[in-house]
């Protein structure tokens, strides 16, 4: 597959002295810089999104206490560690969790290497299947989107040596190759559950490419890999049962599973179009996380350019082509599973499009790839020279083939930077905080602890998507409360303004130039009408105190709850515990008269 102007600059260089070997490794050298080159270029102007904002909070935390703790139902106990360093670095210290990203993509990228150089050696073709991995978009999320990154490259990392160290331990029995695979699925583990997912494709490697063909497959593998086979059981075993004991199920819903249609999004969608460089078109469902949203033209092109990829192959190498298909479906169905009972039980059909599942099926593709193709090269690997069973077909080209493989790469490009464009802008979230430091250093003020926006942090995290949680990474900066006085309101920019409530108000006071009248052993009552309110209004009163001091606030005779009282003209803001009918305000300090002017409850937002 290689082109011939490729085959006679090889050959040029032959004749110079240049070997194989090392044209080869210096072609890989080539396409690991360009694509560490490429990833620096999308994730450098980033920012955190979503559960990284969870992760750096926690980061405040001493380690060893989150370390076992999941983050939305992920047991990432390496990607805790990660994201202490990222803290330690300064609050939302961006160019350090881009830092992190680029150091492990670089690694899985070594591993994918050091994988295809082992299982296949140093021939040209193992370049194809290195240079897809390099640059496919099929999982987009792993290049932008920190959380995600912590759980995928690790994970990528783990698979390439795990099937590195099977290959090493198939051809010398050695013990430090099966201590390599130990270390390395360990690895995986430590990087989040979706990793344990390895062993299936590995397994199906391992029984179709390492352990001979004929009868009693299954008998040489557990002879010849028992001593790996039984340790990494007990480990994935003991790994289920701290997930278990560790972590809550993801979700908590109950309905019919949406297998047809997580089906249809998940490879009409995100896989096929994706193997071919596309999707070509991106939704995006949550600013500025994307989706893949092809046309049906593309969704066409796709099927029939995968199909027509397999057909050449096994016309070509069929007794192994059928081998590495069945490598991809094995990892596919899982994906497939895991998604269908998880996030689709959830979030429904869509979530079969989140390219954040795809990374393992994008480890997998590389080594199935080149296995189709080249010998692996263990002892009785299966042969790659039999007799087609598919009817004989026309001959492709090379420089066809070559002309579809660059293709594919520019299209990937393009995709992949169509992907990374809303993580270059002013997104929400990143919006959101960077107004807030900017407004609040320019004003230092309490604020009111007020839901930020779904698009700044998921509502379903409460109460995560407070101000006082989001913001915690910049410590004393950010005074956020449930109840004070002259509170500000962060709008949904993050920027602090006056507040309003919206909802029930109270009528004029009886006394003039007062209102409602309050001193010691003579509380004031308001009525206000709790069909205007949410089910936890925000209570805003306007008052004038004659000197500093305290009153309880009742809320339909409900526990009481302590009021601080500030001399002059002030509003003071409460959350409340439900609607109510009547509020009473009793003062507490001798001496000190409340002028209450006005009460409204309701939903809070700020006043612009």
């Amino acid at each position: 597959m290689v082109e011939p102007v490729t085959r006679r600059l090889l050959g040029t260089l032959r004749d110079e002295g240049v070997g194989t070997r090392e044209l080869v490794s210096g072609a890989a050298l080539v396409l690991f810089l360009a694509q560490l080159a490429w990833r620096a270029w999308i994730v450098v102007p980033g920012w955190f999104y979503a559960d990284d904002l969870l992760l750096l909070e926690d980061a405040a935390r001493p380690l060893h206490t989150v370390l076992l703790e999941p983050n939305d139902s992920q047991l990432m106990p390496l990607g805790r560690v990660v994201a202490a360093l990222v803290a330690a670095a300064g609050p939302y210290a961006w160019w350090a969790a881009a830092t992190s990203v680029l150091v492990l993509s670089a690694a899985a990228t070594a591993a994918c290497w050091l994988m295809l150089r082992t299982v296949f050696g140093p021939r040209p073709f193992v370049l194809v299947p290195f240079a897809l991995f390099c640059f496919l978009p099929l999982a987009a999320d792993a290049s932008s989107w920190w959380a995600v990154a912590l759980n995928a490259l690790p994970a990528q990392v783990a698979f390439f040596l795990v099937v590195t160290g099977f290959v090493l331990w198939s051809r010398e029995r050695r013990p430090r190759w099966a201590v390599l695979v130990v270390l390395a699925y360990l690895l995986g583990a430590a990087s989040g559950p979706r990793a344990l997912l390895m062993a299936l494709p590995v397994g199906a490697f391992v029984v179709l490419f390492c352990s001979g063909t004929g009868r009693g497959t299954l008998a040489r593998v557990a002879r010849r890999h028992g001593p790996l086979v039984a340790p990494l059981a007990a480990l994935g075993a003991a790994y289920l049962v701290l997930y278990r004991a560790t972590t809550p199920p993801p979700v908590q819903v109950t309905g019919a599973t949406p297998w047809i249609d997580v089906a249809d999004r998940l490879l009409l969608s995100s896989v096929l179009p994706g193997l071919v460089g596309g999707p070509w078109r991106w939704d995006v469902a949550a600013d500025p996380l994307s989706v893949p949203d092809p046309t049906v033209a593309v969704r066409v092109v796709a099927v029939v350019a995968v199909l027509a990829v397999v057909a050449v192959a096994w016309r070509r190498r069929p007794s192994t082509t059928w081998r590495a298909v069945i490598v991809v479906l094995v990892q596919v169905a899982g994906t497939y599973v895991a998604i269908a009972l998880g996030r689709g039980l959830q979030v429904g059909a869509v979530a079969g499009q989140f390219t954040r599942y795809l990374p393992d099926l994008a480890a997998v593709l590389p080594l199935a790839l080149a296995a189709a193709v080249l010998p692996v090269r263990v002892p009785d690997a299966p042969s790659v020279r039999e007799r087609a069973l598919l009817p004989r077909l026309p001959s492709v080209p090379r420089a066809a083939l070559g002309a579809a493989l660059a293709a594919v790469l520019v299209a990937s490009l393009v995709n992949a930077a169509v992907y990374a464009r809303p993580w270059h802008e002013d997104f929400p979230a990143r919006r959101y905080v960077e107004n807030a430091r900017a407004s609040l250093l320019a004003d230092p003020r309490p604020v009111a602890d007020l839901e930020v926006p779904e698009l700044v942090q998921l509502g379903l995290h409460y109460p995560r998507n407070l101000p006082s949680h989001v913001l915690a990474p910049y410590g004393d900066l950010v005074d956020a409360r449930r109840q004070g006085n002259d509170l500000a309101v962060l709008d949904t920019d993050g920027t602090a303004r006056q507040p309003l409530v919206r909802g029930a108000e109270s009528a004029p006071g009886p006394v003039a130039g007062c209102g409602t009248k309050v001193v010691q052993g003579e509380p004031g009552r308001l009525a206000l009408d709790r069909a205007e309110m949410p089910d936890f209004p925000w209570t805003t009163i306007n008052y004038a105190a004659s000197v500093d001091g305290e009153a309880v606030l009742r809320f339909d005779g409900r526990e009481p709850v302590r009021m601080q009282v500030l001399s002059g003209p002030h509003t003071y803001l409460v959350n409340g515990d439900g609607a109510y009918s009547t509020l009473e305000v009793d003062v507490t300090t001798p001496g000190l008269t409340v002028c209450v002017d006005r009460v409204a409850a309701g939903t809070l937002e700020a006043l612009r």
